[in-house]
Formats: structure tokens, sequence, C-alpha cells
């Protein structure tokens, strides 16, 4: 009989209780909830990275575009005071010039504006 007692208190110890069972599983559900949130935030950690890359771009592309749109517009201003002092024999036609001239500012507008909604493209896009 005394054995029996024994065994019995022997699986009454390996028997949890209910509240312990209750309490394990609400700890691997945090768990769960907390590695979940670890892989919420590294997805949102890697759309930040690449946003700072595209970031990057951008500049690079506006510095690019920016000396390009000022080589072009003093080019053009050489050109137009090449003419009106008459440096070196340089002539063009009036109308000529001015087509230059207008041409040159309209170009300069619209490839600025292709490239920076290109650039800051709209978020319902």
């Amino acid at each position: 009989m005394a054995e029996r007692k024994e065994k019995e208190s022997k699986e009454t110890l390996i028997q949890k209780s209910w509240i312990v069972r209750e309490f394990e599983a609400d700890v691997r559900k945090k768990e769960l909830e907390v590695e979940q949130q670890v892989i919420e935030l590294e997805q949102q950690n890697a759309k930040l990275e690449e946003k700072l890359r595209n970031i990057g771009r951008q500049e690079r592309i506006l510095i690019i575009l920016t000396v390009f749109f000022t080589g072009l517009i003093v080019f053009t201003l050489g050109l137009i005071l090449l003419d009106g002092f008459n440096i070196g024999g340089f002539s063009l036609d009036t109308t000529t010039l001015n087509l230059l001239a207008g041409t040159t500012v309209a170009e300069v507008a619209g490839l600025l504006a292709i490239a920076l909604r290109g650039i800051f493209k709209s978020k319902q896009e």
C-alpha cells in the first residue's frame, strides 16, 4: 500500500495543473506575437533601407540634371554673347538666336518637369 501511495504521488507531481498549462500557453502565444512583431519590424526596416537607397539615387540624378541644365543654359548664353559682341566674327541671324533662346528655356523646363515627376512619383500611382 505504501508503494501505491508513492506511485500516485509521483504521478501527480508529473502532471501539471491547469494553471501552469494556461500560463505556458499564454507564454507561447506571447512569444509567437513577439516573433511576428520582429518579422514585421524587419520588413519595415527593409522598406526604409530601400527608400534610403532611392533617395540617394534621386539626389545623384538631380545633381547630374542640375549640372547638365546649367551647362546648357551657359552654352546658350555664351552663343548669345558671342553673337551680341560679334567676337571672332561670330554672327547668327536674329530669328535663329531668338529660336535658340526660346527652345532652350522650353527644353530645360520640360525636361526638368519630366525628371521631377519621374523622381517624385505620387503615392496614388
